[in-house]
């Protein structure tokens, strides 16, 4: 039985012998249906796949999914937004827009959907066994990994266009996957941070880990390739492979490398 509650603090009667009450338990999962509209828009939110929309904008507790249900036309991040997982799966759609994204748990993208999104994303997981699936899409955003005790591990290559990597706190395991930017990876702050590079290519336009207070590196048998001519801020750490591909570099700090190679007009390889 239940006792009911009159406005205030007015006691009630109970409920009468023999009743059922159903008790509503929010989803943790939101889907995007309807087509063609902005994340802030809750006609184009639903807690099932195809369902009725009118539910409310993701949170960080929230597993967002844009899947064959979700319609056609143009998904377009207009404010900044969170969300737990980000799962693309099954999408055929444009993800659009430029307000900044904060993803608390994994992402994977579809290899059917489209992506004009440039948004600054910021990986805020404080847990680890996120993972990151690209299935040959790009990204075109400023992505900084920034959550204490989070853990993040790539399944597959990615690229990410001219745009910087940032490693501010948690754990990155390239996982032996090819990863590839013109613009610059770098480690900052101070918070503890672990690099694990397995096998991994890095292709970079600018490499910095200056900043190695509370960091974990591990190269293991990756090759780091720079390909612009600017200053390789190596931190002082121990490196497996590194190219310097521009025509001109300077390296800075007293690392050690099993190789270093620079190509132009006079190459030469150290070992």
């Amino acid at each position: 039985r239940i006792k009911f509650w009159d406005v205030g603090t007015t006691e009630g009667a109970w409920s009468s012998e023999g009743a059922y009450f159903r008790m509503y338990s929010p989803s943790a999962d939101r889907y995007w249906v309807g087509g063609t509209g902005n994340w802030s828009d809750t006609a184009h939110w639903s807690e099932t796949s195809g369902g009725a929309s009118g539910a409310s904008v993701p949170t960080t507790s929230e597993n967002v999914h844009f899947d064959a249900n979700s319609g056609g036309g143009t998904a377009t991040v207009n404010q900044a937004a969170d969300c737990l997982d980000l799962d693309f799966t099954g999408y055929t759609g444009t993800f659009a827009g430029a307000s900044a994204l904060s993803i608390y748990g994994s992402l994977t993208l579809d290899a059917g959907m489209s992506r004009t999104y440039t948004g600054a994303i910021t990986f805020a997981a404080t847990a680890v066994g996120k993972t990151l699936t690209f299935n040959g899409k790009a990204l075109a955003s400023a992505v900084t990994f920034n959550g204490m005790d989070g853990g993040w591990t790539l399944q597959d290559a990615w690229n990410n266009g001219a745009s910087n990597i940032t490693l501010t706190a948690g754990t990155l395991d390239t996982n032996g996957q090819t990863l590839t930017t013109t613009g610059i990876v770098s480690i900052s702050g101070t918070a503890p941070r672990t690099l694990t590079l397995g096998a991994s290519t890095l292709n970079c336009g600018t490499w910095t880990g200056t900043t190695i207070t509370n960091l974990t590196f591990n190269a293991d048998t990756s090759i780091i390739k720079v390909t612009a001519a600017t200053t390789f801020n190596g931190g002082n750490l121990t490196y497996n492979e590194v190219q310097l591909n521009s025509t001109a570099h300077t390296v800075a700090g007293t690392n050690t490398f099993a190789v270093l190679t620079r190509t132009g007009t006079a190459a030469t390889t150290n070992t």
